[in-house]
């Protein structure tokens, strides 16, 4: 026979047992067989106490991280597919300075912080969602 506290999603927080804990078990544990005990111990984190039973759990999916660099042809494709293309060509073709003419034509990738691609966005009046969107769609290319 065991003791056991639980946290406020059902998952163990400490194991108590009379013949190491003698009477210094907290009152708030609640009695667990040693088969409990043994479920919770053999699949650690899988396992959560639900309506005085052993439950399994499954955890969230994790989301996938976040796209900060894809490559030029992703970002362009992307743009394509979004209908944004055209007027990008044209804002870059129209760029004052030549280092972005130069960027926007010879870059390997396009990195969400680089200050090309902010300005791009700002220039053409995409919102940060709408440039994450973007490089989020590019990802998936």
């Amino acid at each position: 026979m065991k003791y056991a506290v639980f946290d406020a999603e059902g998952f163990p927080a400490a194991f108590y047992a009379p013949e190491i804990n003698g009477s210094d078990i907290p009152d708030a544990a609640i009695q667990i067989t040693d088969e409990q005990w043994l479920e919770f111990i053999s699949n650690g984190g899988f396992r959560r106490w639900e309506n005085g039973g052993v439950v399994p759990y499954s955890p969230p999916t994790p989301e996938p991280p976040f796209p900060s660099v894809v490559t030029a042809a992703q970002a362009k494709i992307a743009l394509f597919n979004g209908g944004l293309l055209d007027q990008v060509k044209a804002v870059v073709a129209a760029h004052p300075y030549e280092i972005v003419r130069i960027w926007f034509a010879d870059a390997n990738n396009w990195e969400r912080g680089n200050p090309y691609v902010q300005a791009l966005g700002v220039e053409i009046g995409l919102t940060d969602e709408q440039m994450d969107e973007l490089f989020v769609q590019a990802s998936k290319i």
